[in-house]
């Protein structure tokens, strides 16, 4: 092999190898608060979406899971209780980014958040984090659901 092509393929291969420093993610690793904002996001993002196809909020589980196909992953904390959603209650506002009026209204929960506190997601689509206490004073944006008695 020539010197030159010698030097070529150093510089070719330095360069390749500079250019995979940093590509690695960048991304911080997920931790069990990030993982129940996102929940709360998906779930705000079901709504509004559902809100704004029906130009009503869904009153039931069923009827926003209607919109599943388009916001995948707003249905799977509340199918699997994580989350906990008090249907009925109308956004503020149905913008991608929430930018209308203020609300302190829960619309939904950690399931935990009664009884330990922790993130609520307001009518505003604003995240709080409450305390047992503020959750149980906090105005809701309707009240929780229960099964039907059974007709014997």
């Amino acid at each position: 092999m020539s010197k030159k092509f010698r030097l070529m393929m150093a510089l070719s291969l330095g360069l390749c190898s500079f250019s995979l420093v940093g590509c690695g993610s960048s991304q911080p690793a997920a931790t069990p608060e990030s993982a129940t904002l996102s929940k709360l996001n998906d779930v705000a993002e079901l709504y509004r979406v559902y809100s704004i196809t029906n130009k009503k909020p869904p009153k039931t589980k069923a009827e926003a899971a209607k919109m599943e196909n388009a916001v995948p992953s707003g249905l799977t904390p509340i199918n699997t209780g994580d989350i906990i959603v008090l249907w009925g209650g109308e956004l503020t506002d149905l913008n991608e980014e929430p930018t209308g009026p203020k609300s302190d209204k829960i619309l939904a929960y950690e399931k935990d958040v009664p009884a330990k506190g922790g993130k609520v997601l307001l009518l505003d689509r604003n995240i709080k984090t409450m305390t047992p206490e503020e959750f149980a004073a906090a105005p809701k944006a309707a009240e929780l659901a229960t099964e039907p008695a059974k007709k014997k």
